[in-house]
């Protein structure tokens, strides 16, 4: 069984300082920070590579509790309705020949358009997956990596989908950035 993954990940300087929780993360990077810690602390969401704002000021208690009212606030679901199956008829202008072609389809006119309009949607999910795994990872790398060695060429080879040349071009960089940008990197696959 594997081990689940934990939401968030702390660094203090280039170093992983702990993977959890943001309130276990928090409270770490706090007591770091009341201990005298120089080196910069950045909590990241471990999914979207978003950098976490975490207001270390005050007590530890008034930093949790301010931590818990912006979390409750951010995170809180929206009220929505259960989802249910309908039909929306809708206008669709075709050319004859488009229509005689959807009208010989198996099911007729609607299946053969749901037919392709499904097999759209699950292609563009693939291309919208692998956006994201790049958006994910450009992110965290422009945060913890932008004055790295051949940063600027290892972000090109991330967005022309070069994935082995970007792994290659990131092996200098501090091992622990390294690793979590591979976690975004990988996360996908």
């Amino acid at each position: 069984m594997t081990e689940p993954e934990q939401p968030y990940v702390a660094f203090i300087g280039n170093t992983i300082a702990g993977r959890g929780s943001i309130v276990e993360l928090a409270s770490l990077c706090k007591a770091k920070l009341d201990a005298g810690e120089k080196n910069r602390i950045a909590i990241f969401d471990n999914k979207t590579g978003r950098p976490v704002d975490v207001d270390f000021r005050g007590t530890p208690e008034q930093m949790l509790n301010t931590l818990a009212r912006r979390h409750a606030t951010s995170e809180s679901p929206a009220a929505s309705e259960p989802a249910k199956a309908r039909a929306i008829t809708g206008e669709v202008s075709l050319l004859p020949r488009h229509w005689d072609w959807l009208r010989q389809g198996r099911g007729g006119t609607s299946a053969t358009l749901r037919r392709l309009i499904d097999s759209e949607r699950k292609r563009d999910a693939g291309e919208r997956a692998i956006q994201q795994v790049v958006e994910t990872t450009h992110r965290f790398i422009w945060d913890m990596a932008g004055d790295e060695a051949d940063f600027e060429a290892a972000t090109r080879a991330l967005f022309a989908h070069d994935f082995a040349r970007f792994e290659s071009l990131i092996q200098a960089w501090p091992a622990d950035i390294c690793t979590q940008t591979l976690h975004y990197l990988h996360a996908a696959r």
